[in-house]
C-alpha cells in the first residue's frame, strides 16, 4: 500500500509508513484490509465515497468537527437524512393519523430523528467547509442574515449552498490531508 503523503510502497497490512513514518491506516483500509491504493489510481478516487460508507462516516464522527469530509460524503449523508425524513413522515402520518401540515411536518418520529441526527449533521457540514479551507463558523452566516431579514438570509443559504457543492482542496490543506481519516478505535 502507498503511503498518502510520501507516495513510498509498504506492505499491505503496514500502518505506517517505513520512510516517513505517517500513519497509513484509513477508512478504505480498514473496511477492505486487502485492498489499498496504487500509484496508478487517481487521487479522484480516494476521496469518493459510497452511500453505506458516507452514512457509516456520519455515525462514527457524530461529535467530530475537526479533518475534513469530501463533497460526496456530504451530500450523500443529505440524501440518507432526506430519505429518511420522508419515510417517517409517511409513518408519522399513517400512526398517528396527521392531517395538519403543521403537525405532520413535526410528527414524533421527525422530532426524534431530528434530535437524533442535528449533531452529525453540524459536524459533517464544519468538516465539509474545512474541506474548502473555510472556517466552521461560515455556517453561522446564513443565521444572521435570517435574524436581520429573510431576503439576506435566503441569500446567505444559497451561498452556503454553492460553498457546499464545490469541489475541495486538491492539497492538504490547514485542517488536514484529503485522503486520510483514521477513526478513534
Amino acid at each position: 500500500m502507498n503511503c498518502p503523503k510520501c507516495h513510498f510502497r509498504n506492505p499491505s497490512d503496514a500502518k505506517f509508513c517505513g520512510k516517513c513514518g505517517d500513519s497509513i491506516v484509513t477508512l478504505d483500509t480498514i473496511a477492505h484490509p486487502a485492498q489499498g491504493y496504487n500509484a496508478r489510481e487517481s487521487a479522484a478516487n480516494k476521496t469518493k465515497r459510497g452511500f453505506g460508507d458516507s452514512i457509516k462516516l456520519g455515525f462514527i464522527r457524530y461529535f467530530e468537527v475537526r479533518g475534513r469530509s469530501s463533497r460526496s460524503e456530504y451530500w450523500w449523508w443529505i440524501l440518507f437524512t432526506t430519505l429518511v425524513w420522508i419515510a417517517f413522515g409517511l409513518i408519522d402520518s399513517i400512526l398517528f393519523l396527521i392531517t395538519q401540515d403543521v403537525i405532520f411536518l413535526f410528527g414524533p418520529l421527525r422530532i426524534l430523528f431530528v434530535l437524533a441526527i442535528i449533531v452529525p449533521c453540524i459536524a459533517l457540514a464544519v468538516r465539509r467547509l474545512h474541506d474548502l479551507n473555510r472556517s466552521g463558523w461560515w455556517l453561522v452566516i446564513p443565521l444572521t442574515g435570517w435574524v436581520v431579514f429573510i431576503i439576506p438570509g435566503i441569500i446567505l443559504s444559497l451561498l452556503l449552498l454553492t460553498l457546499f457543492c464545490k469541489k475541495g482542496d486538491e492539497r492538504e490543506n490547514r485542517y488536514g490531508s484529503r485522503y486520510n481519516y483514521i477513526p478513534n478505535a
